[in-house]
């Protein structure tokens, strides 16, 4: 071997390293002559090209491809010992899934600005607890004589109640949000397995809760989403500050039965939490869990009005808090009368902010559902387990790629 040229030994080296990694190649793509996709449900690729369609800027592979493309384009690139070792004792890598998903998002720990962008995050988290405790804090301010911010907290309140028509939709503080929150984490994807139709109306039920619902936030600013109405419960719903946030930002609602009828009678797709505050309670950094064998009701209307279920799972969403664990069933009664009975602990410079993990977030193919005006409780029944499965099956086909080693079977409470 040592006798064989350079330009042989760089020959075999660019055969033996193949395609790209991790990059499917589509006919499609073939025909129109573009760049591969990568894989999007394959979490970290290297030296995958960057996919058409998605900015530079949030691209992950972008500081990865040069030697890639130099491969692509033919150019003179410096052989290596371990090229000489990928061209003569490497086997021909497996020919990539068929499965090919739309990346929306793709944010690589190259352009994570942890520092910057927690000031997204923390204002997002800010907003949740604060309105929460809006009546203290408007107390504390008048006691303590500061007038000033207790009478823009009351305006705030009085806007946050208003009319839709009043309420005008900050586009660039949205977009500012959209791009800002992901760089925060280690990297964060979403993933579409299939667009969702806009004519088709929907139920996009998010999974886990998590501590602070952050698949469910991130999915709420995205482009692709901004049909659906973002359901979550009454009683943050209720309180003012979350509530004028999420309206200047989308289109947000409560998830009482009075609204949600509201929506699917007016054919509005909606995105709501099935396991509720119970699936926060059990929040575990350990395994993925959700509440949901007690969970019908959005079944029943689905079924009442012909909507489909779509599930969404933020992988990794798990590990950005640690939560006591235990004690369920009066930690299930606190849930019954809208307390969150958490105990998070997330970043230790800030307990308050997550971890810098990955997260990526999947949203995955409709469940078609029928439409039975006045379903019995033996069909309710029969198409809640349907979608058991199916969330199972969904969940089971991201898994491995994701957590790897780590993979375990979701549990369903």
């Amino acid at each position: 071997p040592s006798m064989r040229s350079p330009q042989a030994l760089q020959s075999a080296a660019h055969a033996a390293r193949g395609p790209p990694r991790n990059v499917c190649s589509t006919q499609a793509a073939k025909d129109a002559q573009t760049v591969p996709v990568p894989c999007p449900h394959i979490s970290d690729p290297h030296g995958a090209p960057r996919p058409s369609g998605v900015p530079m800027f949030l691209s992950p592979f972008h500081k990865k491809s040069t030697r890639e493309a130099a491969a692509v384009d033919e150019e003179p690139v410096e052989i290596t010992s371990a090229d000489y070792d990928d061209a003569v004792q490497t086997p021909p890598r497996p020919s990539a899934p068929k499965d090919e998903f739309s990346v929306i998002l793709d944010v690589g720990e190259d352009d994570a600005t942890p520092i910057s962008s927690s000031v997204g995050v923390l204002i997002y988290i800010a907003m949740w607890v604060a309105s929460l405790l809006a009546p203290l804090i408007l107390f504390a301010l008048y006691r303590s004589g500061r007038y000033l911010l207790f009478t823009i907290l009351v305006a705030a309140v009085v806007a946050a109640y208003a009319p839709d028509d009043v309420i005008p939709r900050l586009e660039g503080l949205r977009q500012w949000f959209r791009e800002t929150n992901p760089r925060y984490f280690k990297s964060a994807r979403v993933v579409l397995e299939k667009p969702l139709d806009e004519g088709k109306p929907t139920v996009l039920c998010s999974h886990p809760h998590g501590i602070f619902c952050l698949g469910w936030g991130q999915l709420f600013l995205m482009d692709e989403l901004k049909h659906v109405y973002f359901c979550f419960s009454s009683a943050l719903f209720l309180t003012p500050f979350f509530r004028l946030f999420t309206r200047v930002l989308g289109r947000p609602g409560s998830v009482s039965k009075d609204a949600v009828l509201s929506f699917m009678k007016q054919g509005k797709s909606i995105a709501l939490i099935p396991g509720g505050f119970e699936d926060a309670t059990l929040h575990s950094p350990d395994v993925d869990r959700v509440f949901l064998k007690s969970r019908k009701g959005f079944v029943k209307y689905a079924l009442q009005f012909g909507y489909s279920l779509t599930p969404a799972f933020s992988f990794g969403e798990r590990k950005s808090f640690d939560n006591v664990q235990g004690n369920y069933d009066f930690r299930f009664k606190l849930n019954s009368v809208g307390i969150p009975a958490i105990v998070p602990y997330g970043d230790p410079r800030l307990p308050l902010l997550p971890k810098r993990v990955p997260i990526e977030i999947v949203v995955g193919a409709p469940l078609e559902l029928p439409k039975i005006e006045k379903p019995a409780p033996e069909d309710v029944d029969k198409y809640h387990q349907m979608y058991i499965d199916h969330l199972i099956a969904f969940y089971n086909r991201h898994k491995e790629a994701f957590y790897g080693d780590e993979a375990v079977d979701l549990e369903i409470w």
